[in-house]
């Protein structure tokens, strides 16, 4: 067998005269193929595209207006052809880069141990300044500060087309969906998933208005990218904060960094734990009462967090405690690191019997939670830091709903 791997990507794009270069430059570099289906450019991506010899365009029309049917629809349907060729394709946005310092490798070892659909990790990435093309550099070089995005962004935009069937839904951010997943090897998260869209705030202002006006009757009707309405009101002070959290993802100790805690969410412990779950028997993941130990209302059981290979984990598991254990379950600044985000909270919910206590990282999805709790007899507590834009939508998602669920949106 040949040790050249045959790798096409595949994206949609209208008026990305401004990513392209580095969306281009980097696939450029590993694949055989970047195919591009534009629906209508009037800037100079059409130009760009021109310009590099294994790009290609595939026009869709004059599409004024954003339907996320149709798209989803061209994610779905355009690997098939001349699937048999290929022994990858990746499915992204041009704003999206799978990264692995020594991807084409780590590929060749999936393929030998017949791994067809690798989990990806993904990363919102950051930025106050937009990036210089530079032909030596790429992107991932020059801006290498992010957040993990488990929900949003730990996508399946990787697979073989030879074995796996593509399924995705609308936006294709819902947690681990989009492929029929019978009989499919996955892997650990050791991929990377870059997403590059707050790379200076005048770049994700106009990218945020351009889409928001944009989106069509469909897309407004079933709210799909209506996270880019409220983006394109974002102030520059709100996008500074949303910067100055995020960290270099290349050097970060995410486990003493979780296990440490958010200090911004200390007035949210206090107020979860003793007035709404008082003398109760308690679960505290991740140790994070400890500074609270002066009440003694409550019986609290302690479990510390541990490394599991590149994600965190709860010491001892959470499988092997029984349903309804726990008056009520306490998982702060947790939720973001854990190899599957939903997964970990329907174990808290199972284990609980009057409620969960959970801190949301800026880039866990209200929606999924939300989604994740309906018809649950279990109260569950939500606190976000009080940054603004952050919570403003975290907020407006929670009155939307008309859920009986509570979030406390926590002064730092």
């Amino acid at each position: 067998m040949s040790d050249k791997l045959k790798i096409r990507v595949i994206a949609c794009c209208k008026n990305e005269e401004a990513i392209l270069p580095f969306f281009l430059q980097y696939y450029s570099s590993f694949v055989d193929e970047i195919v591009l289906y534009d629906g209508g450019s009037t800037d100079k991506s059409l130009e760009i595209i021109s310009s590099y010899p294994k790009a290609k365009v595939i026009s869709t029309g004059n599409n004024d207006k954003i339907d996320d049917l149709f798209l989803t629809k061209i994610r779905n349907e355009a690997y098939k052809e001349g699937r048999e060729q290929w022994d990858w394709q990746i499915v992204v946005d041009t704003d999206e880069f799978v990264y692995h310092p020594n991807l084409l490798q780590k590929l060749r070892e999936y393929k030998a141990n017949k791994i067809d659909l690798p989990r990806v990790a993904g990363y919102q990435m950051y930025s106050t300044t937009f990036p210089k093309y530079n032909s030596d550099k790429t992107i991932i070089d020059q801006i290498q500060t992010g957040r993990r995005s488990p929900i949003y962004l730990n996508k399946n935009v990787l697979f073989d087309p030879k074995t796996v069937e593509i399924d995705y839904s609308v936006g294709c951010h819902e947690y681990d969906e989009g492929v029929k997943y019978s009989g499919y090897a996955r892997s650990p998260k050791e991929i990377m998933l870059l997403h590059y869209r707050w790379i200076s705030y005048h770049y994700f202002l106009n990218k945020n208005i351009y889409v928001s006006n944009r989106l069509s009757e469909i897309n407004i009707k079933n709210g799909w990218g209506g996270h880019t309405i409220q983006a394109a009101k974002m102030s520059e002070e709100e996008f500074n904060i949303e910067v100055r959290n995020s960290y270099n993802i290349f050097e970060d100790n995410f486990l003493e960094r979780a296990k440490a805690g958010g200090q911004e969410f200390q007035k949210g412990y206090s107020y979860v734990t003793f007035l709404n779950f008082s003398y109760c028997r308690l679960l505290d993941i991740g140790a994070r009462l400890e500074p609270f130990m002066n009440n003694t209302n409550n019986t609290i059981v302690r479990k510390p967090l541990c490394l599991s290979g590149e994600h965190l984990a709860v010491e001892g598991g959470l499988k092997n405690i029984a349903s309804r254990s726990f008056d009520a379950v306490i998982a702060l600044d947790v939720l973001e690191y854990v190899d599957d985000p939903l997964e970990f909270m329907n174990e808290l919910f199972r284990i609980s019997i009057q409620g969960v206590a959970i801190s949301s990282s800026n880039t866990v999805s209200p929606p999924q939670l939300l989604k994740l709790a309906q018809g649950k007899q279990i109260a569950m507590y939500l606190l976000v830091a009080d940054d603004g834009f952050v919570s403003q939508v975290f907020e407006e998602e929670f009155l939307n709903s008309k859920s009986n669920h509570r979030m406390l949106i926590i002064k730092q």
